[in-house]
């Protein structure tokens, strides 16, 4: 009968035997009108529970589903349910959750709505759409006026944005509405922490903290931030003791990660301000037991090792570190360990021993740039001997510029002018600054079509996903010398000969990151094809790659593009991208500071202007370097307007602020595309046709053919010389 199964339930669920439950749970649903609506929301939930645990995915968030569909405010089927989609395909879900949404927004259940709020902001942020993100959080805590992850999220994103005072006077006014004391406090306390973190006013802090500390003296992240602020200020005893304070208290309360922090911090105030060499290395020890992937323990202890001479014991200790990484998070954890020894080895001036922990490294995390880098420096020590081991170096990667430049040392030392005559031909197109035709060693010649290239690539593809697709694509370019033409379909010309080796080691070089979530299907090509050339090559392969995912998958290639522009841009030598590519970027992001609508049309001008100041300042200070004197724009109402807003958005000074401008790139925004889409085109449904909208305006440029590219680089080799 059913009360007899139910209570059968009630008591296999209790004991967590969920193979027991399952039948019942099943034999229960098939008649769900026998009870209420919380009844049989209760009992979808808890089929969904026993599903979950029992590995059925499918049927867990079918069985959650139903039950927010029959009580929508039933928060134990919402947490599980998000918590079962964390990392699933967005666009698969969402239509469920703006459904519920909507049904909670004519109901009375705020607390509900505001999660559901909350969980829909999350998606927006990941989507970099931030002022969506912002709205949402907002209305979820004016729906729970004590919903402190609310605000947390809602400051981090302000933080992101570089509105540090906003994020403060969003954690004030929290402060002033929550209703729960608890709430107060955590508000105050974030407050703080932005004050002190971004806006480097300690005093500030302190005061807020102050506050916080009166009523509850051993308020976790109050004690702590308090005890940052204290450690700016050198107030080692107070540091120390409020960091004490809180181990004492609340130890039983705080995730190992969270200890680990704790100690590593007392650490480090005896070993800077308290002269206790010992006493830190033991709270360094504690550190590494309780995060063993934390390296930031392992070189402040081996900092004081160092200073005491102590080898034998840093050994040990290393030996130590790297073992215990592995057992906690695998062969890529153990990297950041095994660099650090090995520069500990070289330092030590023991060069074989820092090969060998070199050598290790690479086997466990072969992508590992700075250990690769590292292990090229030590075999060109050696060249006579080490051939082989740069050839090696070189042959996994041919874009490997410091392998290549190894190599070529390695060759020349030996007398081998024509291998060192092929080694720097190859290392003079895959970094760009030259075309093949210039080349003192002609590479190959030939063609291959768009359409051939993608048959040639599509078993590699398949295979190995996005990543093995781009690098591929650049060994067709390279390696066998093919000119590629990848035409738009309005255009019956392949691209010049002489373009096309340079492009494909830009762009494999560009896209040599990351990007294992990227899947491939063998539908093959679908919308307008795109063309490659010097310019726009990266951008160029991210449309290409575009085209081998699903439509659904399209803005995660932008996103990961829009992080290869703001963050490994910035880092690249100056070798790595022409001085033409650098004052193209740079007239890009200026166009987010002018007057009027930016291209393309998008909510994000201001997040941008923001945090490209650092970009920026990298682009003049490689653009110094190259020798290149910029030209001032020729419009002088258009050169004001874009010195206005640079010098609204950051620091640089408006009379630095000197931009490339002739008549053959006016408009020009070909080479840039790749913070364009990141940043822009994200956002759309559809970005497709926006994409075709930048093949127009590309189409007015061609840049690298132009009469202007070649002003710019005679102008930049007359300034050399």
């Amino acid at each position: 009968s059913g009360p007899a199964l139910n209570l059968l339930l009630d008591i296999h669920f209790t004991r967590e035997a969920w193979a027991e439950a399952a039948p019942i749970a099943f034999s229960l649903s098939q008649h769900p009108d026998s009870v209420d609506s919380e009844a049989r929301a209760e009992l979808f939930r808890r089929r969904g529970v026993i599903a979950h645990h029992l590995g059925n995915r499918r049927e867990a968030i079918e069985s959650l589903k139903i039950a927010l569909d029959i009580e929508p405010d039933n928060r134990g089927a919402f947490e599980l349910l998000t918590e079962m989609l964390e990392g699933s395909e967005w666009e698969t879900y969402s239509d469920f959750f703006v459904r519920l949404q909507q049904v909670l927004e004519k109901g009375d259940a705020p607390e509900a709505l505001g999660r559901v709020k909350r969980y829909l902001a999350q998606h927006a942020e990941q989507r970099l759409n931030l002022n969506e993100a912002l709205q949402s959080y907002t209305n979820a805590i004016a729906l729970d006026r004590d919903s402190v992850p609310a605000l947390r999220s809602l400051v981090r994103i302000q933080t992101r944005m570089r509105d540090f005072e906003q994020a403060v006077a969003s954690c004030d006014e929290f402060s002033a509405g929550a209703s729960k004391d608890d709430a107060k406090l955590e508000a105050q306390v974030l407050a703080a922490s932005v004050v002190l973190d971004k806006l480097k006013d300690v005093d500030g802090a302190r005061r807020r903290l102050d506050d916080v500390l009166k009523k509850v003296p051993q308020h976790i992240q109050a004690c702590f931030v308090a005890a940052q602020a204290a450690f700016l200020s050198s107030e080692w005893a107070r540091a120390l003791d409020l960091m004490e304070t809180v181990l004492a208290a609340h130890t039983d309360e705080l995730a190992a990660s969270e200890r680990s922090e704790h100690h590593f911090y007392s650490g480090q105030i005896r070993r800077i301000g308290l002269s206790d060499p010992e006493g830190a290395l033991r709270q360094f020890a504690k550190a590494r037991e309780l995060n063993p992937v934390d390296v930031r323990p392992l070189k402040a202890a081996a900092l004081i090792l160092l200073e005491q001479g102590n080898w034998s014991r840093l050994e040990k200790l290393l030996e130590r570190a790297v073992k215990g990484a592995v057992a906690a998070g695998g062969d890529e954890a153990a990297a950041p360990f095994l660099l650090l020894t090995a520069k500990l080895w070289l330092h030590r001036e023991e060069p074989s021993r820092a090969e060998d922990t070199l050598r290790e490294l690479l086997e466990r995390s072969p992508g590992h740039a700075e250990g690769k880098h590292l292990l090229v420096q030590l075999l060109q020590d050696a060249p006579q001997n080490r051939l082989s081991d740069l050839d090696a170096l070189v042959a996994q990667n041919v874009f490997d510029v410091d392998a290549l430049r190894g190599l070529a040392e390695a060759l020349s030392a030996t007398g081998d002018s024509a291998g060192v005559a092929w080694v720097e031909r190859v290392r003079d197109v895959v970094t760009g600054q030259v075309r093949s035709s210039d080349a003192a060693v002609p590479l190959p010649r030939g063609q291959i079509r768009r359409e051939e290239l993608i048959e040639a690539t599509r078993p590699k593809a398949l295979e190995t996903g996005f990543i093995e697709l781009m690098r591929t694509l650049g060994a067709h370019m390279v390696e066998l010398g093919f000119s590629v033409g990848l035409a738009h379909p309005s255009e019956s010309r392949v691209l010049a000969d002489e373009d096309v080796e340079a492009a494909a080691g830009l762009v494999t070089r560009a896209l040599d990151f990351d990007t294992a979530r990227i899947r491939c299907y063998s539908e093959g090509p679908s919308g307008p094809a795109v063309h490659v050339d010097f310019e726009n090559g990266p951008m160029a392969l991210v449309e290409l790659a575009v085209d081998w995912t699903e439509p659904t998958d399209s803005r995660k290639v932008f996103l990961m593009a829009h992080g290869l522009a703001l963050t490994e841009l910035g880092t690249w030598p100056c070798q790595y991208i022409s001085p033409a590519d650098l004052t193209r970027l740079l007239w890009w992001l200026s166009r987010w500071h002018q007057s009027g609508s930016p291209f393309p049309p998008t909510d994000e001008a201001e997040w941008i202007g923001k945090t490209s100041e650092a970009l920026q300042e990298t682009l003049f200070d490689l653009l110094h370097t190259e020798g290149v004197e910029l030209e001032p724009l020729r419009d002088p109402q258009h050169a004001q307007r874009v010195a206005n807003g640079l010098e609204h958005a950051s620091s640089i000074q408006a009379d630095r602020v000197g931009l490339l401008a002739t008549d053959d790139i006016v408009g020009a925004i070909d080479a840039i595309l790749i913070v364009e889409t990141g940043m822009g085109l994200a956002q759309l449904e559809n970005p497709r046709p926006h994409l075709e909208s930048s093949h127009r305006i590309r189409s007015l440029v061609e840049f690298s053919l132009s009469a202007g590219y070649r002003r710019l680089r005679a102008k930049s080799l007359e300034t050399e010389g």
